[in-house]
């Protein structure tokens, strides 16, 4: 599986579509939408709207997603609604706002 990172160092702004898995550890405002995986590490800020089949949580994001495995770790955060068919919440991991199960 291919893997894109967007390093510590990068700040981007726009829409964001791939395949395989994407690890952001810097700073992404804008959309993202793919089949694949979505890590956002510790220190990694995300914020726009997130339609994957795959998210994992260490960092922070101001979004609403849509996806099938929402997995936020105990350093993540999440301030925004998420639809999706199974969600995993660590200790420590914060989710504020609406979980509707499908």
């Amino acid at each position: 599986m291919e893997v894109t990172e967007i390093t510590s160092d990068i700040i981007f702004r726009g829409d964001i579509t791939y395949e395989g898995r994407l690890e952001i550890s810097g700073k992404l405002e804008g959309n993202i939408h793919s089949d694949g995986i979505l890590v956002v590490n510790s220190g990694g800020f995300f914020k726009g709207d997130i339609q994957v089949r795959q998210v994992t949580l260490k960092g922070e994001v101001n979004a609403n997603a849509k996806c099938e495995l929402m997995t936020i770790m105990n350093s993540g955060k999440i301030f925004g609604d998420i639809e999706c068919k199974q969600i995993q919440i660590d200790r420590g991991g914060i989710h504020n706002g609406v979980t509707v199960m499908k």
